[in-house]
């Protein structure tokens, strides 16, 4: 069972990762972004994704 911030938390976490996993769909068709910029968008997807591990089950809550 995790509180009511870490719920907060999880979710503002899982919500910028969905966006930045889309913005990184459409930004590797985008030729405005190079390896360096996709690069950056990966890391920034990775620390919320690290986040959302470290919650673990817990997370799923009562899905």
């Amino acid at each position: 069972m995790i509180s009511t911030i870490d719920a907060e938390i999880f979710e503002q976490h899982a919500l910028e990762a969905a966006f930045l996993w889309s913005y990184r769909d459409a930004a590797v068709l985008d030729p405005l972004y190079d390896l360096e910029s996709l690069g950056e968008l990966d890391e920034r997807l990775e620390a919320y994704v690290d986040g959302l591990q470290l919650v673990g089950d817990a997370g799923w809550g009562d899905l």
